[in-house]
């Protein structure tokens, strides 16, 4: 009986030795799945603060980019600064001699304005002579010839007869007109007529193109306009030159006292001023 039941416990105790190393191979498993847990949530922690590391060396190094660039940009700006300041000091000294010329310019455009007037009331009084040479004169021209170009326009219109034998001939072989600017001479028209119908259409030609050149002279506010009928008694027939300063006066007329008319005769001292 003492022997059965020491078999009895010795099987008791093989089976609890069992249950124990069963116990103790699931805590050694669970033990060592815990184990691989954590050494598997320390390698993602060691990547991750390695990219941590990467990250703040390269957010460093961005931050040494950035602060180079910031400070060529505030050197870039500064000396944009200095240029723009230095292109308005030059400027500024422009400025202030363009507003001396200017002030020198105005006071010579009213002397020669009042040297105009001076002349409108010569061309008045039938000195056209005074008024041409005032116009050349080297003192107006060394004040502003560019501008007094711009202000006087001069037409000048001559006509006359053309003889094969000037000393025989009473009948000329054609009759010729001519007109064009003063100052460009290479410019003048000439034309040859005989019958009075050719002296018509040439005189209607030569007063289309005088509106038109007076036309654009006058576009300026301060510019006179001198028109001014030259011949010899002797070398034109009366109906040519009565007809060449009718239409002169028809179109001179209608501009009141900003063009101004007068003939010139040749052959003698005595002239016919017409001037409105």
């Amino acid at each position: 009986m003492r022997k059965r039941r020491t078999r009895d416990i010795v099987i008791e105790l093989t089976s609890l030795l069992d249950v124990v190393m069963i116990l103790i191979f699931a805590v050694m498993i669970e033990n060592s799945k815990m184990v691989e847990a954590s050494e598997a949530e320390v390698a993602a922690a060691n990547v991750t603060m390695e990219e941590m590391r990467n990250e703040l060396d390269e957010a460093e190094a961005e931050k040494i980019r950035l602060t180079e660039d910031y400070t060529v940009q505030l050197e870039n700006r500064d000396r944009e600064l200095q240029e723009i300041k230095t292109e308005a000091e030059e400027t500024g000294k422009e400025l202030d001699k363009a507003k001396e010329d200017y002030l020198k310019l105005s006071g010579e455009k009213e002397e020669i304005s009042r040297e105009l007037k001076k002349a409108q009331i010569k061309l008045g009084e039938g000195n056209v002579e005074e008024l041409l040479a005032r116009i050349a004169n080297e003192e107006l021209k060394n004040k502003s010839y560019e501008y007094l170009s711009g202000l006087i326009y001069v037409y000048n219109i001559g006509a006359k007869n053309v003889y094969e034998d000037p000393e025989d001939d009473e009948y000329p072989i054609y009759k010729t007109m001519y007109y064009g600017r003063a100052e460009s001479n290479d410019e003048d028209v000439f034309v040859e007529y005989f019958t009075n119908f050719e002296r018509t259409q040439a005189i209607e030609t030569m007063k289309g193109n005088l509106v038109k050149g007076i036309d654009k002279a006058l576009l300026s506010d301060d510019a006179q306009v001198y028109v001014i009928f030259t011949y010899n008694l002797d070398d034109i027939f009366k109906q040519d030159r009565l007809a060449i300063q009718n239409a002169l006066t028809e179109i001179t007329s209608k501009y009141k006292d900003r063009v101004w008319y007068k003939t010139i005769i040749e052959s003698t001292e005595e002239d016919e001023n017409e001037t409105n």
